[in-house]
C-alpha cells in the first residue's frame, strides 16, 4: 500500500509527460483573462496572472510577448521550483493609449518541455479623465505611524460630470475630497488619502473607486500601494525546500531583522521534519538555518514557521514553508552501504 501511494504522488508531481502538450502549462494558472474596465488616463494599472509550479521538476519561462502595445508584460521569476509561485504582470499603458483596447500575451515555456499559454487583457482608457500622479503610493510606512498621500483628478470633457463619491473596500484607508473647482476649462479635484495608524503590517495593494455623477458615469479605479513595515520582519516570507527524498536533509536560511537588538526565544512548526538552530545572542539581524528532513511517508508539506522573540509583548513573525517528500530511488541505500 505504501509503495502504491508513493508512486501515485510521484506521478502527480512529475507526470508532465502524461499531460497534454499545452495543458500541463495551463494547469499552473488560476486565470487567463482580465478586464480592467474603465480607466483614467495616466493611471497605474497592473494585473498579476499568478502561476504555481505543481511539478517535481523546475519550470522555466523562456519569454512572453504581447500582440499590441497597449499592454507591457513582465515575468516576475523565470525559473520556478516545486511549489514556487510567480506571476506575469500585465501593465495597461494608460499614458500612451486611449479608447478601448485588447491584447493577447503569449507565454513560452521551454522546460520541462515546450508549451505556450495565452492570456488576454482588455480595457477602456478615457481621454477626458486624468489622474496625477499615477497612483497613491505610500512607500514604506512604520507600523502604527500612518501616512497621507494626495492625488489630483482632472476632467476635461463636457456635460454634467462630477465626482460624487469615493469607495474603498479597505478599513485602513480614509479619503477626503479637498477641492473641486474649474481651472482653465477643466474640473479639478484634489483627493487626500490617509493610511490609518491601525493598518496591519504587510504589503498594501488596494483600489479606490471614483464614482462620478452625470454623463459619462462609469466608475474609475485608482491604485493604492504601500508597505506597512512591522517592528520585526522575516525574509523570505516563503521558503521552498523543493523535492526532498526520504532521509535527505535540505537547509535554507531565514533572515529575521528589527531596528533594535532582540533575542529569538523559540522557533516552531506544526509539521514534523523541521530542525531549527535558535541563535543565543541578541542582535538586530539573525540569519537562522532551517533544515527539513524527508521522512518515510511520501507527502506534500505546507506549514507556517513561527519565530518568537523577546520584543515588546513577545512579538512573533511567521513565514511559510513548502516541500514535497518522495521515496528514495530503489537500491540507493544498499549501494551506499556497499
Amino acid at each position: 500500500m505504501i509503495r502504491k501511494v508513493s508512486i501515485a504522488l510521484a506521478t502527480c508531481l512529475i507526470g508532465v509527460s502524461s499531460v497534454g502538450a499545452q495543458e500541463w502549462a495551463r494547469d499552473m494558472f488560476t486565470s487567463f483573462r482580465h478586464e480592467f474596465g474603465t480607466l483614467a488616463r495616466n493611471a497605474k494599472t497592473v494585473y498579476a496572472f499568478e502561476i504555481e509550479n505543481k511539478y517535481a521538476t523546475d519550470v522555466h519561462i523562456a519569454s512572453v510577448r504581447t500582440s499590441y502595445g497597449c499592454t507591457s508584460p513582465t515575468i516576475t521569476q523565470q525559473t520556478l521550483k516545486t511549489h514556487e509561485k510567480g506571476a506575469i504582470l500585465a501593465k495597461f499603458n494608460t499614458h500612451t493609449h486611449s479608447g478601448k483596447h485588447r491584447a493577447t500575451l503569449t507565454m513560452v515555456f521551454d522546460k520541462p518541455k515546450f508549451a505556450e499559454v495565452q492570456l488576454v487583457v482588455t480595457g477602456y482608457v478615457r481621454s477626458d479623465v486624468e489622474i496625477e500622479p499615477q497612483s497613491v503610493s505610500f512607500g514604506d510606512v512604520d507600523h502604527g505611524s500612518g501616512a497621507e498621500h494626495k492625488v489630483r483628478v482632472r476632467y476635461t470633457g463636457g456635460g454634467s460630470w462630477q465626482l460624487e463619491e469615493i469607495q474603498s473596500s479597505s478599513e485602513s484607508l480614509h479619503c477626503t475630497v479637498i477641492d473641486g473647482r474649474r481651472r482653465q476649462g477643466a474640473l479639478e479635484y484634489e483627493i487626500a488619502v490617509r493610511l490609518l495608524k491601525t493598518a496591519a503590517p504587510g504589503y498594501l495593494n488596494e483600489q479606490l473607486v471614483l464614482i462620478p455623477r452625470g454623463q459619462p458615469a462609469a466608475p474609475i479605479p485608482v491604485r493604492v500601494e504601500g508597505n506597512v513595515v512591522s517592528l520585526i520582519t522575516a525574509n523570505p516570507c516563503s521558503i521552498f525546500f523543493g523535492v526532498v527524498k526520504s532521509g535527505e536533509q535540505v537547509t535554507r536560511r531565514l533572515m529575521v531583522r528589527a531596528k533594535e537588538p532582540f533575542r529569538v526565544t523559540s522557533i516552531h512548526s506544526d509539521q514534523e521534519g523541521f530542525l531549527f538552530d535558535v541563535p543565543e545572542k541578541a542582535a538586530k539581524l539573525h540569519l537562522i538555518p532551517i533544515a527539513f528532513v524527508g521522512g518515510d511517508d511520501t507527502r506534500k508539506v505546507s506549514t507556517k514557521i513561527e519565530v518568537e522573540t523577546d520584543m515588546a509583548g513577545g512579538t512573533t513573525v511567521q513565514c511559510e514553508a513548502f516541500a514535497a517528500v518522495i521515496a528514495s530511488e530503489p537500491g540507493v541505500e544498499a549501494q551506499a552501504q556497499r
